[in-house]
């Protein structure tokens, strides 16, 4: 499906925002106008129509358009091949008989997938969430017309189609007829019309919701995998089938750590007697969101001086083994020393001949007159 980049509001010669009704109508009209059929002398009417029936078929689908208003193009939706069908037909219709007789085709109105991100904290990674519980917007089944799309359930063959959901026209050139296929206008290519659509959910039988729902994450859960939720996606036009949903795990920051791939960096802040000395220090694990372990700090340690902890940090791809626990020490240097506590430490700095004796007021004042 190509838009040329063209403003598809302008094609259709409507506002903005213009309503459904104001879009169809316009269409019609100049459908009509553009027709190949009604300008058989003008080589550029069929490029027209085909442009006007693709920024109808855009603009008249609620999902579509709000796509089309938010990022200004319909790439997501292009048609890959760029329309070769309706080439080989142009080409090779009157010679292969394509085109000439349609038979009914199957159109599906089947939901569209969902892709969502979940955040899982490192507690939920390592011990799962059996009832993780998520909420996002989709399509559900209008309540009003039960998904139907109209008050009473009634659909009624297109009569400019016949069911196909698309019409052909030809025209005559030097190679003979030509015919090229186009999405039917009247039913926009779903082959049926319905004539009395729902108010609720303008006759697509489908409404935005936001919706909630429980998935179960296993443990040892790494970061990037997929889960599939059958069902999960949107609900399909007409009361067809939903389509799927696909969740993406991204893991939540944790503040208490400084994550490095698998690897969990847990810094602990430890005075400098108890780096003389040695210590005990208290440190978290993902594995409980509350409770603490115990490591035992030797004496004489330097300033990030790093200890592994094996196996307690992050699962790693396949969920079979994890990342390590790195408890890092940083040693602050105190800055609110009681008189008592400057004491001690002049009488160890002299004993460790490291004693540098700041000069008074006194002696810079005897010092500048001995001067």
């Amino acid at each position: 499906m190509r838009t040329n980049n063209k403003d598809l509001y302008s094609v259709l010669g409507v506002s903005r925002d213009a309503s459904f009704e104001e879009i169809k109508a316009s269409y019609r009209r100049l459908a009509k106008e553009l027709h190949p059929d009604v300008n058989k002398d003008d080589p550029d009417c069929a490029e027209k129509f085909k442009e006007l029936t693709q920024a109808y078929e855009i603009l008249s689908d609620p999902e579509k358009r709000a796509r089309y208003d938010r990022f200004g193009t319909d790439k997501e939706m292009a048609d890959p091949f760029g329309g070769m069908s309706d080439i080989f037909e142009t080409f090779f219709g009157d010679f292969f008989g394509v085109g000439q007789e349609r038979t009914r085709r199957t159109v599906s109105f089947r939901g569209e997938d969902r892709e969502i991100v979940v955040g899982l904290t490192y507690f939920e990674a390592i011990n799962g969430a059996p009832n993780k519980i998520i909420e996002y917007d989709r399509y559900e089944r209008c309540e009003k017309c039960e998904g139907k799309g109209s008050v009473s359930g009634r659909k009624v063959v297109c009569k400019v189609c016949h069911g196909t959901g698309q019409v052909t026209s030809s025209r005559r050139t030097i190679l003979g007829n030509v015919y090229q296929t186009y999405s039917c206008p009247e039913c926009n290519g779903k082959g049926f019309v319905i004539e009395d659509p729902c108010p609720h959910c303008r006759g697509t039988g489908r409404v935005i919701t936001k919706t909630k729902i429980s998935i179960s994450i296993p443990p040892f859960t790494e970061e990037k995998k997929i889960f599939k939720v059958r069902s999960g996606g949107n609900a399909g036009s007409y009361g067809e089938e939903y389509g799927d949903l696909y969740v993406q795990i991204k893991y939540i920051n944790d503040d208490r750590f400084i994550r490095d791939g698998y690897d969990l960096i847990y810094p602990v802040n430890i005075s400098f007697p108890q780096a003389v000395l040695g210590t005990k220090i208290k440190y978290y694990t993902p594995d409980s969101e509350e409770d603490f372990s115990e490591y035992e700090i030797p004496s004489g340690v330097q300033p990030y001086a790093e200890f592994k902890i094996r196996g307690r940090g992050l699962p790693k791809q396949g969920g079979r083994s994890r990342g390590d626990l790195i408890i890092r020490t940083i040693i602050k240097t105190p800055t609110d020393l009681t008189d008592e506590e400057r004491e001690l430490y002049i009488k160890l700095a002299k004993i460790r001949g490291e004693y540098l004796e700041k000069d008074n007021l006194f002696k810079k004042i005897k010092k500048k007159i001995k001067k």
